[in-house]
């Protein structure tokens, strides 16, 4: 591939994928970089939010123990209260003065400075949008000695909730607890600000590394455009003189300077051309004589040609000649067969004769009708012909085939499990001869079923301009030994079969262009591969195919 660019493309290419690398590397530092930066401003927000935690946890402590003291010798309830609300109602921990303290008496407000209009009300019911019970948490965790609790809380001033993390904790020697709590809107605001700081430095530490590499990228373009332009140049002259050279122009001298490889070739060049000017008349008188060689060559040629196709013809003519002897001889053996069938079968009826002579009339009975049946076959193969090639469903002609034996398998008592895996795709056939074709391969799989049951398996498929129909069973299977004469016309395995099944199937199937192969494994079963043409140029229509007539092929069974 990299024959196909120049050497001044081949080096820009090289340093275009230097660069690329470069640039892959400071992605990758940058994605690095900025998966460290997210981890280390979530840790931080994290550590951040501990701290707050712990914040607000001893102040708490540090506002009961105080107020604890303060109402220590207070046993007046409403005095207490006022003592309370005057210690915590001004105190504020957060510069946007968001952070307050605030007091209950199991649910009951004492304090609440952010919402003074709480003051006094029993909070037991109040939750927030997420419906937690804030009061009533916040007291569970003072009971227990201590706790926090998340919670949606206004902010003092404000209208909608933000979320904020309390804690509360009892009042020493009071039945009071006390409680604050941390907006997390504040955490976050200081973690943002912290990431856009960290952020910022990146960038600029970014922008400087990628300056850098500009600068860098730069250079090494200036120096790579000088170094392709030092191999380029020379090149180039040495091309222009091999063009020269190569139409017809043999004094061309290069100057040879300098030390490198492409001197050395621009030498070469020089002499090549000095020893291609001393053999071009050589090489033309060698050019004539071997045109005058192809020319013999191309009449021979010709004449080959045509014996072959005579020969071609003389084996066309001896075919059909052969075919004409056999289907004489099939009509001249059936007269004479009908003869002597019909002369045994009046003798057989003849009372006088029957005890003496019935066994050999029996005889010649039984020769006669096989001699008729050998003589209908070999007719009928002879004689078969396509007829009109109609576009035809393969799911139709499988589902007739497949009733045609079901019908067979019934009278044969056996119980087969059929598996129907058909496409539907249009072929172009004569259904005829299709259907018996396919019904004698779904007859065999029947037979060779052991014990009369077994399982029968269709399947069909479009295939690279082709329909693949595969016919498997789970039978006895066909010997090795016997596999290279199954298609061999009057060899059979069955006692009475005549044999030309399976060989008037294959030719159906080549007649209509297509092919056929049979695999086996004997006690596992058999596989008929079918592959036959989707187009086919006598076929026609799907309009004209439905008025046109069916081929009347005698259909003789094997």
């Amino acid at each position: 591939m990299l024959r196909n660019l120049s050497i001044a493309s081949r080096i820009f290419l090289l340093l275009a994928l230097t660069c690329t690398y470069a640039l892959v590397l400071v992605a990758a530092f940058t994605f690095t970089a900025k998966r460290i930066e997210r981890a280390s401003v979530q840790e931080m927000g994290a550590a951040m939010l501990r701290a707050q935690q712990e914040k607000v946890k001893v102040a708490t402590h540090s506002m009961a123990v105080a107020l604890g003291h303060l109402l220590d010798d207070v046993d007046n309830p409403a005095r207490r209260d006022a003592l309370a609300r005057e210690a915590v109602g001004p105190l504020r921990f957060e510069p946007d003065r968001s952070g307050y303290f605030f007091v209950f008496e199991g649910t009951r407000n004492v304090a609440l400075p952010g919402q003074p209009k709480y003051q006094g009300q029993d909070m037991r019911d109040i939750r927030d949008k997420e419906g937690v019970f804030l009061v009533r948490e916040l007291e569970e965790r003072a009971r227990q000695g201590g706790g926090f609790v998340r919670y949606r809380f206004p902010l003092p001033g404000g209208q909608e909730d933000e979320p904020k993390l309390g804690y509360a904790e009892i009042i020493p020697g009071t039945d009071l607890w006390i409680g604050t709590g941390v907006y997390l809107a504040n955490v976050e605001r200081e973690k943002t600000a912290l990431a856009q700081i960290i952020d910022s430095l990146f960038a600029r530490h970014l922008t400087v590394a990628l300056l850098g590499f500009a600068a860098t990228f730069l250079a090494m373009g200036l120096v790579a455009l000088s170094v392709a332009r030092s191999i380029v140049q020379p090149i180039s002259q040495v091309t222009r003189a091999a063009v020269r050279i190569a139409d017809g122009e043999l004094d061309v001298v290069l100057p040879a300077a300098g030390k490198d490889e492409i001197s050395s070739m621009q030498d070469a060049l020089n002499r090549m051309s000095r020893i291609l000017k001393h053999d071009i008349e050589i090489i033309q008188t060698r050019t004539d004589f071997a045109e005058e060689q192809a020319r013999i060559a191309r009449d021979a040629l010709r004449e080959t040609e045509v014996a072959n196709r005579e020969v071609l013809r003389q084996i066309t003519e001896r075919v059909e000649s052969l075919r004409k002897i056999t289907m004489a001889v099939a009509h001249q053996l059936r007269n004479p067969m009908t003869i002597i069938g019909g002369f045994a079968r009046v003798l057989s009826r003849k009372p006088e004769l029957q005890g003496e002579y019935l066994e050999y009339l029996d005889g010649i009975l039984e020769a006669a009708s096989r001699i008729e049946r050998i003589t209908d076959v070999v007719s009928d193969y002879s004689s078969l012909r396509l007829g009109e090639l109609c576009p035809t469903l393969v799911t139709e002609l499988v589902e007739e085939a497949r009733a045609a034996s079901e019908a067979k398998t019934a009278a044969l008592a056996r119980r087969v499990f059929w598996k129907i895996d058909v496409q539907p795709v249009c072929i172009p056939v004569d259904k005829e001869l299709m259907t018996w074709a396919l019904t004698e391969l779904l007859d065999n799989a029947v037979e060779s079923l052991p014990g009369g049951i077994g399982e029968v398996r269709v399947g069909a498929k479009r295939e690279n301009g082709a329909v693949v129909l595969e016919i498997s069973d789970t039978g006895r299977g066909i010997p090795e030994a016997e596999m290279p004469y199954i298609l061999d016309p009057f060899y059979s395995t069955k006692a009475v079969a005549v044999g030309i099944g399976l060989p008037k199937t294959d030719r159906i199937i080549h007649e209509h262009g297509g092919t056929m192969r049979i695999t086996s494994t004997v006690g596992q079963g058999t596989t008929v591969t079918i592959r036959l043409p989707v187009e086919h140029r006598r076929s026609q229509d799907p309009a004209s195919c439905k008025d046109s007539p069916v081929s009347k092929n005698a259909l003789a069974e094997g």
